[in-house]
């Protein structure tokens, strides 16, 4: 609170900094405040959680963990107390998240430079240069922000542990039981967002453990105040997998068993290309800065000079390397846009300016003043390129001409199904057909029947039914035995307006052996049993004829239908 109250106008300024990001990526994007699909998933869960249907995907249906991040779903079901469309609200979180994440950096920021002696209007400067460095970068805001996903709490905590640790690194007089109580605090929190939070939760341990020896040497007292951190580890992991256990019946959540793949080679070669695509986008410059920090700490290290300096780029090096890491190692996923590299995007501006830090005694005014200059307008140049190619991308004629910044479709999806779902209540009335489906999660938060999941995230029979899955990235999970025991009433319901109805083109795209649904269905749709099951048709219910559902009806119920008055019939 005192640094808030100390520096209104760069709080001001940071405010206004990551409204303004998120107002021009949301306009750019130019979808409905509904999010992408995958955040639709978590919020069919949290409105069945707060209907008291418990933690499921289909009321009635079975307990399963169709999501990642346990805490986001608690703050998204209490959004759902103050309204029953709380996307506003959920926004609202997401941006203030950010904000915090962004002011924590602010914070630490001035920490390092009071401590190294530096005048106020060069903390400006680095401060300036991070809201620069932000703002150059409009998938930061899409992914944590506009995408109403769980990356801005994950961004959050990580960042709130860095700077925990600058300010324990640097703060001479510290109330050291409160200071391992927070931390304990943050590693329950990071256990609770996301799995990756074990590896984080182990690297904040070790920081807390290695910095409170290098300023105290009292091995014993480090003992006696790390047990609060390792108990909030332990037993906060301990009890969320007993949770899970008890109440899905798995010790991890079912989006693992859906995505992971048993080829480690694979995995890690997914995630190189990941991290290489994402150089070639963010600059392959980051590396010899990073190298120029691991010789410096190691130099340090080796004349045992643990000093500030050595403190500080040790946990700017450390939190970078590990953040750059993880996606590697969990193969990175589908999504365009580097979602999983965007939560760590401020801290790498601190990679960046650590040789300012490094030469704190050599570094005048007028040097940090030229540096900072001269990595403000490659910034500022990097923000307006970067801009408006996103801009320009969000279009389906432009959606390869700048792969990465072409990520409108996730959110396009979600809100296009989302009336899909609606439609399809409106049709069926109160005799709802169980859907099979691929995009999950628009259509279940607007349908009011049963869907199936059909890439597994939601349903624990597909997710466990391949231990080695191949296909697509992040939809490898079909598969034809689960699909025929399940057999819903429709696979893949449209509700296009009935004069824009080809059913000789619908059936042309599915058999396609190069369409994305062919792909990740694995040719089902050429499967012979398939067609011995199932029939592509055409519904209108008559008493509503503005849509017909179209989709590869199972014989049996599309007979059903056949046989009622109200219903339309066109079969292919």
């Amino acid at each position: 609170m005192p640094y808030i109250k100390n520096n209104l106008v760069i709080i001001l300024l940071t405010f206004v900094c990551i409204a303004a990001g998120s107002y021009l990526s949301f306009e750019y994007i130019n979808q409905p405040l509904a999010g992408t699909d995958d955040a639709n998933i978590l919020f069919v869960y949290a409105r069945n959680f707060t209907t008291g249907a418990g933690i499921v995907y289909n009321v009635g249906g079975e307990h399963v963990e169709g999501f990642t991040c346990l805490l986001y779903f608690f703050i998204c079901s209490a959004c759902y107390l103050f309204s029953p469309n709380p996307e506003a609200y959920i926004f609202l979180v997401n941006l203030f998240l950010a904000f915090g994440s962004i002011v924590l950096l602010m914070q630490s920021i001035a920490t390092i430079a009071i401590k190294l002696s530096f005048k106020k209007i060069n903390t400006l400067f680095l401060q300036a240069g991070l809201l620069l460095w932000l703002f150059s970068n409009p998938l930061y805001f899409t992914w944590n922000i506009v995408s109403l996903m769980d990356s801005g709490l994950y961004s959050f905590i990580i960042i709130a542990a860095f700077s925990y640790l600058i300010h324990l690194a640097l703060t001479d007089a510290i109330d050291e039981k409160k200071m391992a109580i927070w931390l304990a605090l943050l590693i329950v929190a990071i256990i609770l967002t996301r799995p990756e939070g074990i590896v984080w939760c182990i690297l904040f341990i070790v920081l807390y453990a290695f910095i409170y020896y290098q300023k105290n040497k009292s091995f014993y007292q480090l003992t006696a105040l790390l047990t609060w951190p390792v108990m909030a580890y332990f037993g906060s992991f301990l009890l969320l997998t007993l949770f899970r256990i008890l109440y899905f019946g798995y010790p991890l959540p079912n989006t693992f068993y859906a995505k992971v793949s048993a080829s480690i080679t694979q995995t890690i070669g997914d995630g190189a290309q990941y991290f290489w695509n994402f150089l070639h986008l963010y600059g392959f410059q980051l590396i010899p800065f990073l190298v120029i920090d691991m010789v410096w700490i190691g130099y340090q290290f080796i004349r045992g000079s643990k000093n500030n300096k050595f403190l500080t780029c040790i946990i700017i090096f450390i939190f970078s390397i590990t953040g750059l890491l993880i996606p590697i190692l969990e193969g990175a996923d589908h999504f365009r846009g580097f979602r999983m590299y965007q939560p760590i995007y401020p801290l790498l501006y601190f990679i960046y300016i650590s040789p300012v830090f490094i030469l704190s005694q050599l570094s005048s005014f007028k040097k940090i003043a030229a540096y900072m200059g001269v990595l403000g307008v490659a910034i500022f140049i990097f923000a307006i390129y970067d801009w408006n190619k996103f801009k320009n991308s969000q279009q389906f004629s432009n959606s390869y001409n700048n792969y990465q910044f072409s990520i409108f479709n996730e959110f396009y999806i979600a809100a296009n199904e989302r009336e899909n779902g609606r439609h399809l209540s409106v049709i069926f009335e109160n005799r709802l057909p169980s859907i099979g489906y691929g995009s999950a999660g628009g259509i279940a938060y607007g349908y009011k029947g049963n869907v199936y999941d059909m890439m597994g995230l939601n349903n624990t029979l597909m997710a466990h039914a391949d231990a080695i899955k191949e296909g697509p990235k992040g939809h490898e999970s079909f598969n034809k035995n689960v699909f025929y025991d399940l057999s819903p009433d429709i696979l893949m319901a449209q509700t296009p307006k009935p004069t824009n109805v080809n059913l000789q083109a619908v059936d042309n795209y599915y058999t396609d052996r190069k369409s994305w649904d062919n792909l990740i269905f694995k040719d089902l749709f050429n499967d012979m049993m398939f067609r011995d099951k199932y029939q592509l048709a055409a519904v209108i219910n008559l008493q509503y004829p503005e849509y017909c559902c179209v989709g590869y009806y199972r014989k049996d119920y599309l007979q059903q239908l056949m046989m009622h008055p109200n219903f339309k019939i066109m079969i292919h």
